[in-house]
C-alpha cells in the first residue's frame, strides 16, 4: 500500500482523496505523513469480501468519480485524466486503464458483460486472448 501512496504522492492527481480499507490488519503501518492529499482508513473488525468493502468505502465518498485500486499496483502516470474523460461520454458507465505485468505484458484484467453464448463459449472453446 506505502508504495502506492507514494506513486499517488509523486503523480499528484488533482482532486485525488483517498479511502483505505484494512481487510485485514497488515503488519507494515501506513506511511500517512506528508501527502498533499486526505487519506481516510477504514479498519473492519472481521474480514469482508471485495465487494463489501468497496460498498462500505463508497458510503464515505464525496466525489463525482470513484475508482477502485487494489493496493499493490504501481502508477507510472497518472491515469485519472484520461479515465475521466473517457467517462464523460453518455454511451460509457464504467472505465478502466490497460494493465500490465510487471515484466510489460498486457493483463487479462477486464470483461465484456456476460451473455448466454459468451458463457457457453467459455465452457467448450479454448481461451483465445483477453476479452475486450
Amino acid at each position: 500500500m506505502n508504495h502506492l501512496l507514494g506513486d499517488l504522492e509523486r503523480l499528484r492527481p488533482v482532486g485525488l482523496s483517498v479511502l483505505v480499507t484494512e481487510n485485514v490488519p497488515d503488519p507494515v503501518p501506513l506511511a500517512l505523513d506528508g501527502l498533499h492529499y486526505p487519506v481516510r482508513v477504514f479498519a473492519n473488525a472481521s474480514p469482508k469480501g471485495f465487494g463489501a468493502n468497496h460498498n462500505a468505502a463508497f458510503v464515505h465518498c464525496a466525489t463525482p468519480v470513484y475508482c477502485v485500486v487494489n493496493p499493490d499496483i504501481r502508477l507510472n502516470a497518472d491515469p485519472f485524466p484520461r479515465l475521466i474523460e473517457a467517462l464523460s461520454s453518455k454511451e460509457v458507465g464504467v472505465v478502466g486503464p490497460l494493465v500490465r505485468s510487471p515484466a510489460g505484458a498486457v493483463e487479462d484484467s477486464a470483461r465484456r458483460f456476460p451473455t448466454a453464448a459468451s458463457l457457453l463459449r467459455k465452457l467448450f472453446e479454448e481461451k483465445a486472448g483477453p476479452d475486450y
